[in-house]
């Protein structure tokens, strides 16, 4: 009788953790804004930005273009519709732009927001480099909402190629 109530008493404890997953889970997801993309403008499919040059300095809306010139000279552009965008390269705002390839080659994101799934923006598994920014410090995951294998940055860091293992493995990022 007593494994029998034990086993029960699990069940039931199982049960309510399950439960208060799904409880909670709506309402983080509920807090979550809408991500629009554009490319020069144009909606853009969010599964396609890592295939351009973007930056999320206006989110929920976040701007690609086709060459990084364009990038660079947008988010520097004084008549950008940002308020949060400075002179230099990237904003005061951002802490780590992703490279999708080695030695920060191919397209790339400036960020400066939080990402409890990359997937959103289409950089899910894509990201090969990148550089911290701004001094800030972050959190790269393995799997959305901050799970799984973690790669921390800090401090302008530079980081021309990730290792086998972690290289196009990354699924969440978070400042701290």
């Amino acid at each position: 009788m007593g494994r029998i109530r034990q086993r029960r008493r699990l069940g039931l404890a199982g049960a309510f953790a399950l439960g208060s997953v799904y409880l909670v889970a709506p309402a983080v997801q509920a807090q979550q804004p809408a991500v629009r993309v554009d490319l020069d403008g144009r909606p853009l499919n969010p599964a396609q930005s890592s295939s351009y040059y973007c930056h999320d300095f206006d989110f929920p809306q976040i701007h690609c273009f086709d060459t990084p010139g364009e990038l660079e000279a947008a988010v520097a552009s004084p008549e950008s519709t940002s308020s949060q965008i400075g002179v230099a390269a990237f904003g005061p705002a951002d802490y780590v732009t992703v490279y999708s390839g080695a030695g920060y080659a191919g397209s790339f994101a400036h960020l400066s927001q939080n990402y409890d799934a990359l997937a959103t923006i289409g950089w899910n598994d894509t990201i090969s480099s990148y550089r911290a920014r701004n001094n800030r410090r972050g959190t790269f995951y393995q799997h959305w909402f901050a799970g799984g294998t973690t790669k921390q940055f800090c401090c302008n860091q530079n980081v021309p190629s990730l290792p086998s293992g972690v290289d196009n493995s990354f699924s969440s990022v978070y400042q701290n």
